[in-house]
């Protein structure tokens, strides 16, 4: 706990307020991950048979490959800002579509939406940590990435004690809202250029 403070006394006066939004950046990431993950499981237990599970994590990897391959290729050529921003309305449009289509039925969508989850949670997170390291150097990673971590300690303990995602009702209508508006208003922050 010493570290953190330790950090905290030697943000500057300049960089308290982009460490403060990328740690709210940070913990609304791994807020939208943690929501959508026990949405993800209990669809896919309840409509589908746990003998399936080696399956899907198959194919969770199988997408994924892809995904991150075309998003590397993106990166080469595209300013991380706008892929951030590109990536976030795809992501945000492809979940909106998940929530119409998944109610009507087909096994394949919980297949899709189970996978869905684990690449957009990924691909969020690496990001994230791919804007902080645009963003500071590396004297400043030493202060400040710590701080950043605190965001992601705080998750669990907000997401299992909050009232409004207690429900079963709640959480599944919230845990699209919450998401796509968090990430529709998201504007990257840009380092340059």
């Amino acid at each position: 706990m010493g570290f953190f403070r330790g950090s905290l006394l030697n943000l500057r006066p300049a960089e308290r307020r982009i460490v403060f939004l990328m740690g709210a950046n940070y913990f609304l990431l791994l807020l939208f991950y943690y929501l959508l993950k026990p949405v993800r499981d209990s669809l896919f237990l309840i409509q589908l048979n746990p003998s399936q599970l080696p399956l899907v994590y198959i194919i969770t990897a199988l997408v994924a490959a892809p995904v991150t391959a075309a998003y590397a290729r993106a990166g080469l050529k595209h300013r991380l800002d706008r892929l951030v921003l590109l990536t976030t309305a795809i992501l945000v449009l492809s979940l909106i579509l998940l929530y119409w289509l998944i109610p009507t039925g087909g096994s394949w969508l919980i297949y899709l939406f189970y996978s869905w989850v684990g690449v957009a949670g990924g691909l969020t997170t690496s990001q994230f940590w791919l804007q902080a390291n645009g963003l500071f150097d590396a004297s400043q990673a030493k202060r400040i990435f710590p701080i950043l971590g605190l965001g992601a300690l705080l998750v669990p303990l907000w997401g299992e004690n909050s009232p409004a995602f207690s429900s079963k009702k709640s959480s599944c209508q919230c845990w699209i809202c919450c998401w796509s508006v968090r990430e529709s208003w998201r504007r990257p922050v840009s380092w340059g250029g």
